[in-house]
């Protein structure tokens, strides 16, 4: 009777593999699609000289070597480890994010400055491939390497509005998406490109200052956002390491995960709050 029962159990679990087996690898696959997807959007983005691959190792090296740091530190602690994990695993995602971020702000704030030697380039005589050519050559990374993908389309054949959208759709800023869009018209309606230019610096400009202000009259509910996000983590993480005695507690018993459970969802309540509280649409 226990080698029937046995068998059984093990036709069961053969089976529920067989048949799950295809299915975990159609979504892997679809995973590993979208996040090869996302490799590439942030290697062209950043205009770094790795391949998408790369950055898909960098992730599993990073996800690898936390779990290491993880069962080091707690003593052979899985649920830490897993924990570590995790977080290793999400930290280059993170990392690109912020960096884009970085590097948005620095193609908003070297925006007017390019405009500005547009309009004078044109007041000068020069035409508008001209101008683009003398922006890519002499305004500094990272807007430098924007307009010289510019150029670079331009000269295999692409049109250039169907350039300038490409940049604004890299790119992804409402500042640019302004630019190219009163760019396009004024060339589709014989406008002053010259006039044109010095008023959307003036208008970004005085963009620039109220988004300043903004920022610093919000510094500090974003300070608080961030404090309340991570400092329990950082607790949780610690009492883990140095205390898990006292931590196993909640992470092998039916009251203490649902009371971890209710504390994610209080601290994103939280996070949400706060964020929409201080977010200011200009």
């Amino acid at each position: 009777m226990f080698l029937l029962i046995l068998l059984l159990v093990f036709v069961a679990v053969a089976s529920a593999v067989y048949l799950l087996v295809p299915v975990l690898r159609i979504h892997a696959d679809s995973y590993f699609k979208q996040a090869l997807k996302q490799a590439e959007a942030d290697v062209d983005s950043l205009f770094l000289e790795m391949q998408a691959r790369q950055i898909l190792y960098v992730t599993v090296f990073c996800a690898g070597f936390s779990l290491l740091i993880g069962l080091v530190l707690s003593g052979g602690n899985l649920i830490s480890a897993l924990v570590c994990a995790v977080l290793g695993y999400f930290l280059p995602r993170y990392y690109f994010k912020y960096q884009r971020g970085r590097r948005l702000d620095r193609l908003n704030d070297q925006l007017v400055s390019a405009i500005g030697m547009l309009a004078n380039s044109l007041k000068a005589g020069t035409n508008f491939n001209q101008a683009l050519q003398l922006v890519a050559e002499e305004m500094p990374a990272p807007i430098s390497q924007e307009f010289a993908l510019v150029m670079r389309e331009m000269e295999l054949g692409i049109s250039m509005p169907e350039a300038l959208d490409n940049l604004s759709n890299r790119v992804g800023s409402e500042e640019f998406e302004l630019v190219v869009r009163a760019t396009n018209i004024a060339q589709e309606t014989g406008g002053n490109l010259a006039e044109v230019f010095e008023r959307i610096a003036r208008t970004l400009r005085d963009r620039t200052n109220v988004l300043g202000k903004i920022r610093s009259l919000t510094a500090e509910g974003k300070m608080q956002a961030i404090f309340v996000g991570f400092l329990p983590l950082i607790v949780g993480v610690f009492m883990m390491v140095f205390r898990p005695d006292l931590m196993m507690a909640f992470v092998t018993s039916v009251p203490g995960i649902l009371l971890i459970i209710l504390a994610f969802i209080l601290e994103f309540m939280g996070i949400y709050i706060i964020k929409r509280v201080i977010t200011i649409e200009v």
